[in-house]
């Protein structure tokens, strides 16, 4: 009895917690149509309101709304016509909605400050003419931008320029001024790893592009099926073959062959909280800055990859641990609390032979602690 009671009471707080929690404020096709029609940018979001996607994305929906009070939301489920015609095929979808019948789609990551980033990138015209500002002033604006330094007789290397940032204008912000020395240059400014890269051989086939590829990498990446090939400098074939073969294998076993192949010895941190990903990603950026030459940071979603810590040797989804790239083998973290001079420390120790590997044993090693 005590049991059943204990069930119905969670069942109750359950509900609260779900009936305390706002729901999707919708519009239908004819006030969509009229705020179309006057609105010069419009974001919307054709959501499904019961869909475990649309429901993650409410509460960001709700914080976004707070900077942008003019975005509207269009229910997919009692407008299924309205969303056909706008050709909305999978929900959350989020669009930008522009002046002469223009549209742009929303292709990040489902946070409020990365939607609002690019509702105001869009707003800017695709390269923006800095004659009347300063190169200096302007690289604050966005995350990533991208300031070419041309000559006036560099019309070519400008129209790929433009080129170029008509088809990242979503993602960056782009701009263009005279050049003050004597050739042209790229600057791309990465304001949340503090780094900016430079690119001068702008005649070059891919040079530019190269440069953005560099200067977006973030220091402190989050694992994906997208990038795992990052983690595997063997043949594409090969990677398309080892990521196929995940549930076969462990990923301890995987990476042990392609680390090999890596540059950089990774830096592992799994947990299944985003928010506590972001904190760590934050913190440990320096420290991946100043190890940038030796070590590649990666945050790795426990929920995407349920199998990886334990492949590592944790007990819990949360941990971190150094894998060397020439033999696979892994050092775990050996504090209980995670900060930024323990990590560095950490790293110093295993570089210096310091710290017993794991030894292949779930919560064995130089770890005697589970949780982070």
């Amino acid at each position: 009895m005590r049991g059943l009671l204990h069930l119905v009471a969670a069942a109750l707080v359950a509900g609260q917690s779900q009936a305390s929690t706002p729901d999707w404020t919708t519009i239908d096709a004819d006030q969509l149509k009229d705020r179309l029609v006057d609105s010069e940018h419009l974001l919307v979001a054709f959501v499904a309101p019961e869909d475990e996607a649309s429901r993650s994305l409410l509460p960001e929906w709700h914080k976004l709304t707070q900077e942008l009070p003019h975005s509207v939301a269009v229910d997919c489920i009692k407008a299924p016509a309205v969303c056909r015609n706008m050709d909305v095929r999978s929900f959350p979808a989020i669009r930008l909605y522009q002046a002469h019948g223009q549209m742009a789609r929303y292709r990040g990551p489902r946070k409020a400050s990365s939607i609002a980033s690019f509702v105001k990138r869009m707003a800017r015209p695709v390269v923006t003419d800095l004659s009347a500002d300063s190169p200096s002033t302007f690289e604050g604006v966005d995350d990533i931008v991208v300031i070419a330094e041309l000559r006036a007789q560099d019309e070519t290397i400008f129209s790929h320029f433009y080129d170029v940032a008509e088809n990242f204008r979503d993602r960056y912000t782009f701009a263009v001024s005279e050049a003050t020395s004597g050739s042209s240059s790229v600057s791309c400014r990465n304001n949340l790893d503090d780094l900016q890269h430079t690119a001068s051989d702008l005649d070059r086939v891919g040079a530019l592009e190269e440069l953005i590829e560099q200067c977006t990498t973030p220091l402190v990446l989050p694992l994906t099926r997208r990038n795992e090939i990052i983690f595997n400098k063997a043949s594409l074939s090969q990677s398309r073959k080892l990521v196929g073969t995940t549930a076969r294998k462990s990923f301890h076993e995987l990476t042990c062959l392609v680390n090999m192949q890596i540059p950089r010895s990774p830096v592992y941190y799994f947990s299944d909280d985003e928010d506590d990903r972001d904190e760590y990603t934050r913190m440990v950026r320096p420290i991946a800055k100043a190890f940038q030459e030796f070590l590649v940071f990666a945050t790795v979603d426990t929920s995407e990859y349920p199998h990886m810590p334990a492949s590592f040797g944790f007990n819990d989804s949360r941990g971190l641990c150094l894998q060397t790239r020439h033999n696979g083998v892994v050092f775990h973290y050996p504090n209980s609390v995670l900060a930024a001079d323990a990590i560095q420390s950490f790293i110093v120790a295993v570089s210096e032979g310091k710290l017993q590997p794991w030894t292949g044993k779930r919560g064995a090693g130089n770890n005697p602690h589970d949780e982070l």
